[in-house]
C-alpha cells in the first residue's frame, strides 16, 4: 500500500510528541517533509546517478536545431492562442461589462495562461469616433486588475497595454469600460490579446545521456567540450545553456526520434500524494529530518540534536547499502539504460 502524506505526518507527530498540539501545523510538516524528500534524493543520486533516471523521446521541428528541456521533458509543445472581443461603449451606461474569449482550446497539459498584448481599437466603417475619453479595464472572474487602455476623445487608432497577468483556463477574463463624462456618442470597438499558454516546469535537472538512430542504428550524441567547438564538429553534438538543448553543426542536426536520459528533480508532494515507491523504505530519514525541525521550533535542542543524529547515522546506512548495491553484479535497475551499457562497453552514460 503506498505510503501517502496523510500517513508520513501521523507518523512523524508520533515521534515528536505532538500528536494533540496545532502548535506545528500540518502544512509546516509537509514543508519540512518536502525539504527532507529533497535531502534524500541529492543523497541517493550522490551514490548513483542513474537510479531516478528517466527517458523521454522527442523530434526537432524541421529546420530547427534545438528545443526547449522543458518541450523535451513534458512533451508539451508552446502554444499562444489568440482571444478577442468586441462592443459597443453607450455614455449613458457607466462601467459596462464586455466579455474576451479565446480563439481556440489549449493543447493537453496546459492549465494556465498569460494574458498580454492587449488592443483596443475602433470598429465599423468607418470607425466611428469617440466623443468621451474612455477607460477600458481588464477584469478576472469580476475582479479588475491594474491592466487598462485610456482611449481619448476623437481617436479611433489602436491602443496597446504592455502590462500582462496570469490566469487560470476557468478564469473568465473581461473588459471593464468607463466613459468619463457621458456626453458623446457610442463609440464600436474591438479587443484583442495573445493568451500565451503557461508551460508546465520542465523537471529537467542534469543532462546524462542523448542518442539517436541514424539508419536504424543506435548512436550516442556526444556533448560539446565546449561552445566555441561548435563550428569544429562534422558528426552531431549537444549543448544546454540555460532551459535550451541545441544540436550543431547547425546545418546537421540529427534527424528523426533523438533519445535524452536524464534525472529529474525530486517531487514536491501535496496533501494526499504518495511518496515515491522507491523511497518507501527510506521514510524514517524523513521523519528523522521533520521530527528534528519540530523540535528545534520548540525549542527543545537537545531533543532535535538527538533526531539529527539519527537522520546523520541512517544518511551513512544509505549510503553504504546503494554503493554495496552499485558495487555488486547486478545494478538498480536502471530500465532502458541497461541498453546504452551493452551499445558502448566501458562508457558510463551518467557522465558526460
Amino acid at each position: 500500500m503506498a505510503i501517502r502524506t496523510a500517513d508520513l505526518i501521523a507518523s512523524i507527530r508520533r515521534r515528536a510528541n505532538v500528536e494533540r498540539t496545532r502548535f506545528v501545523t500540518d502544512d509546516e510538516i509537509l514543508g519540512w517533509i518536502n525539504d527532507a524528500l529533497d535531502d534524500l534524493w541529492d543523497l541517493v543520486r550522490e551514490v548513483n546517478a542513474g537510479h531516478f533516471s528517466q527517458q523521454v523521446a522527442f523530434e526537432l521541428s524541421n529546420g530547427s536545431n534545438a528545443i526547449t528541456l522543458q518541450e523535451a521533458t513534458t512533451g508539451v509543445v508552446p502554444f499562444t492562442n489568440p482571444g478577442s472581443g468586441s462592443g459597443t461603449v453607450t455614455p449613458s451606461v457607466h462601467n459596462a461589462v464586455y466579455g474576451l474569449s479565446l480563439t481556440s482550446t489549449f493543447p493537453d497539459g496546459y492549465s494556465r495562461y498569460v494574458v498580454k498584448n492587449l488592443t483596443i481599437q475602433g470598429a465599423g466603417t468607418p470607425p466611428v469616433n469617440l466623443g468621451d475619453p474612455c477607460t477600458f479595464t481588464l477584469a478576472v472572474n469580476g475582479v479588475a486588475t491594474d491592466i487598462s487602455i485610456v482611449v481619448p476623445t476623437g481617436l479611433t487608432a489602436p491602443f496597446f497595454s504592455d502590462r500582462q497577468i496570469e490566469v487560470a483556463l476557468q478564469d473568465k477574463p473581461t473588459l471593464i469600460a468607463d466613459v468619463s463624462t457621458g456626453l458623446g456618442g457610442t463609440w464600436q470597438f474591438t479587443a484583442s490579446f495573445d493568451g500565451e499558454g503557461v508551460m508546465p516546469e520542465s523537471d529537467f535537472l542534469a543532462e546524462v545521456a542523448i542518442c539517436w538512430t541514424p539508419g536504424g542504428k543506435i548512436r550516442e550524441i556526444p556533448k560539446l567540450n565546449s561552445l566555441s567547438d561548435r563550428g569544429k564538429v562534422c558528426e552531431p553534438h549537444f549543448w544546454i545553456a540555460g532551459d535550451v538543448l541545441s544540436f550543431y553543426p547547425f546545418d546537421n542536426p540529427p534527424q528523426g526520434t533523438i533519445y535524452l536520459d536524464y534525472v529529474p528533480r525530486a517531487p514536491v508532494l501535496a496533501n494526499g500524494d504518495p511518496l515515491p515507491e522507491e523511497l518507501e523504505r527510506f521514510r524514517s530519514f524523513i521523519e528523522f529530518g521533520v521530527c528534528a525541525e519540530i523540535k528545534s521550533k520548540r525549542a527543545m535542542l537537545d531533543e532535535a540534536t538527538s533526531f539529527l543524529a539519527k537522520q546523520n547515522a541512517q544518511r551513512e546506512q544509505i549510503r553504504l547499502g546503494l554503493n554495496k548495491r552499485v558495487a555488486g553484479a547486478r545494478q538498480i535497475p536502471m530500465k532502458d539504460k541497461d541498453r546504452l551499457h551493452r551499445l558502448y562497453p566501458g562508457h558510463d552514460p551518467w557522465r558526460i
